[in-house]
């Protein structure tokens, strides 16, 4: 896994809406893994 990839994986499941399970960091999105 390239570090490119999980960035990624974490955008895609934010534009996709579902819950990301990932690290929130990456996302900036700390309230969708609650």
């Amino acid at each position: 896994m390239s570090r490119s990839e999980p960035h990624k994986v974490l955008v895609s499941a934010c534009l996709l809406g579902q819950p990301v399970r990932y690290d929130g960091r990456a996302s900036g999105h700390p309230d969708v893994l609650q």
